[in-house]
């Protein structure tokens, strides 16, 4: 939950290969000093986080792998709908775009889902 790829990798992959994952990783942010601010600490935080990376098709992380730094990562989809990869850009806060409407995120979207094609993936 404290990168990007991961956030976007719990929110696509079943249940089944993340739970116990999740259950760890949610004990340890909650028993953490220092804090991301929008690192979910209850399952129905993460439930809401991972409604909103599958609507918007990209997942955001701040200020969590490295200080000051930033990071977009956009799901790439094979044939059976499946998330096998993913686009994941990292910069310094502030001067990475991370509006999840901008620019960038737009572009990272257009980029995965190409590839996605290529893969077979079509959109439902």
């Amino acid at each position: 939950m404290r990168s990007a790829l991961g956030r976007n990798f719990l929110a696509h992959l079943p249940r089944s290969l993340t739970g116990g994952m999740l259950d760890q990783e949610l004990k340890e942010e909650r028993s953490r000093e220092t804090r991301v601010d929008d690192a979910p600490t209850t399952k129905a935080e993460v439930e809401e986080m991972m409604d909103t990376i599958r609507r918007d098709g990209i997942s955001r992380c701040r200020d969590a792998l490295l200080p000051n730094f930033t990071s977009l990562s956009a799901p790439i989809f094979d044939q059976a709908g499946l998330m096998i990869a993913a686009i994941t850009m990292m910069g310094p806060i502030g001067i990475l775009d991370d509006d999840l409407k901008g620019p960038t995120a737009t572009a990272l979207i257009a980029h995965a889902r190409a590839l996605s094609a290529t893969a077979g993936w079509q959109p439902n």
